[in-house]
């Protein structure tokens, strides 16, 4: 009698923990956020955001 086949079962994946919600940052932080973004990004996205924030 032949021996039944062995089936290879992989281990199920539990889902990440939630990641803890960050506060919403300061008008403060966004106007340096805004100023650093000069010559780093593009100037519409710049732009954009002293028109959001600034």
């Amino acid at each position: 009698m032949a021996k039944p086949k062995k089936v290879k079962v992989r281990p199920r994946r539990t889902p990440a923990p939630p990641r803890p919600v960050r506060p919403a940052p300061r008008v403060g932080d966004m106007r340096e956020l805004c100023r650093a973004a000069h010559g780093v990004t593009s100037p519409a996205v710049a732009a954009l955001c002293h028109q959001t924030y600034v």
